[in-house]
């Protein structure tokens, strides 16, 4: 994938940044967020079924939070224009879809923070007993 990514950037560099070739970069990424999600999920459910049949109640109630929280990003992405661009104007749909992923990073970014604040107080308190 990261392949992938490179010769899209690689491509879309060549071009000179042209609306098709932001196009391919920005189709690239969501076609790599759909395939991440479904190999998580396949292998998930693969090793769950095998290991812990009971597993995959706790596995369906993951998916459900993760389409919540997609939806919730979805929900608030505001699909506004950028600001001083001046190429072809993405469509409405393109512009909501690039808002919904940068919230998820938003919020990506904010649970790795808070897991390694709640990581290092909870070891704190374990260590002091």
């Amino acid at each position: 994938l990261i392949l992938v990514s490179v010769v899209g950037f690689v491509a879309a560099a060549a071009t000179g940044f042209t609306d098709a070739g932001v196009n391919v970069i920005l189709f690239i990424s969501y076609a790599m967020v759909a395939l991440g999600i479904i190999a998580i999920l396949g292998i998930g459910i693969a090793v769950d079924a095998k290991v812990d049949p009971k597993g995959l109640v706790r596995l369906g109630i993951i998916v459900v939070a993760a389409i919540a929280l997609i939806g919730i990003a979805y929900l608030i992405a505001p699909g506004t224009a950028p600001l001083d661009y001046h190429g072809e104007m993405p469509t409405q749909g393109e512009l909501i879809l690039t808002d919904t992923v940068l919230n998820l990073t938003y919020f990506s970014v904010f649970a790795a923070i808070a897991a390694i604040i709640f990581g290092i107080v909870y070891g704190k308190v374990k260590g002091n007993k």
